[in-house]
């Protein structure tokens, strides 16, 4: 006989400026039962909602890159951001309140730094690391992080990079950069004192993706990191 069931479905936070959809189609626990015209049903999730500038720009641009990249711990969005683990906030002047520095680490991206992360233009500071499985990944950070040309510090570690864009060089105030622990075979010819200078702490320890070699240590082959820095003879 006809009658209305009320279905639920729970999708985490939509962060993404278009509407997204599946199709859901029912079936019924007992095979013998037909479903008439069960072509399935259309459930649409509402496109993220616009990110302004400020502070509640800035707390919904948290989250979504958090979400974004998987991150294993969330934020404590029921608390202030300003409370939030891993962020700090300018107490005074004209960005009173919005993102100084943020932090996520433990997270599992095959993509570059999400979209959202451009509208931080207030943070002076931003760390991303440890991505999974980080040695076999090929990646670049992507465009969007190029647009905060006001950060002074930027750690993107053990995130998989092997490159750096050409928009890199945008980010000229940087004055430390921490890029250890990526896949990179030789430093990019982007960083250099043109392109950066302010930068007075350049990190690039253990980009290595694996070391190969006999039990004498005699031989050494595919050594991954900074392999095209290294003398072909081997002797540094």
């Amino acid at each position: 006989r006809p009658r209305t069931v009320t279905l639920d479905f729970k999708w985490n936070l939509n962060v993404r400026q278009e509407d997204r959809s599946t199709s859901v189609r029912l079936v019924p626990k007992d095979s013998g039962i037909e479903v008439p015209a069960n072509d399935g049903i259309i459930v649409k999730q509402l496109s993220a909602e616009p990110i302004e500038i400020g502070v509640k720009g800035d707390s919904l641009a948290l989250i979504a890159i958090s979400r974004a990249l998987g991150c294993w711990r969330e934020f404590e969005t029921a608390e202030k951001m300003e409370h939030w683990t891993g962020v700090t906030v300018w107490k005074s002047g004209k960005n009173k309140g919005r993102v100084r520095s943020a932090s996520f680490f433990l997270f599992e991206t095959n993509e570059g730094l999400p979209f959202q992360v451009k509208y931080l233009t207030a943070a002076e500071e931003l760390y991303f690391f440890s991505n999974s499985n980080t040695f076999l990944k090929d990646l670049d950070p992507g465009q969007f992080i190029c647009e905060l040309s006001q950060l002074r510090k930027l750690t993107i570690s053990a995130y998989g990079l092997v490159s750096l864009p050409e928009e890199f060089k945008n980010l000229s105030n940087l004055e430390y950069l921490d890029l250890s622990g990526n896949n990179f075979q030789t430093i990019p010819d982007i960083i250099d004192e043109k392109n950066f200078p302010k930068l007075t702490a350049l990190i690039m320890n253990a980009n290595t993706r694996s070391t190969i070699y006999d039990l004498s240590n005699s031989v050494k082959e595919d050594l991954g990191g900074f392999i095209d820095e290294c003398k072909k003879d081997g002797t540094g």
